[in-house]
């Protein structure tokens, strides 16, 4: 797995503290497509999975990557 950046960990900490995201609910990084950049690029390494509807949630190398992480 490649290293995640400081951003991803923080947004993969708390995708995983809100049992993952989708566009339609309140929570935001930045902004709209920004989060939307950021939860593609924890795809593409692998540590979030996507469902057919748009929710992104950890999985278990996320969860894995999460070990030591803090906000």
């Amino acid at each position: 797995m490649m290293k995640l950046g400081t951003t991803q960990q923080q947004v993969l900490y708390f995708l995983n503290k809100q049992h993952g995201w989708h566009l339609g609910c309140g929570w935001i990084w930045d902004n709209r497509s920004g989060t939307l950049r950021i939860m593609e690029s924890l795809l593409k390494k692998g540590v979030v999975n996507k469902s057919e509807n748009g929710r992104y949630t950890v999985n278990e190398k996320g969860l894995a990557a999460l070990e030591g992480v803090k906000p």
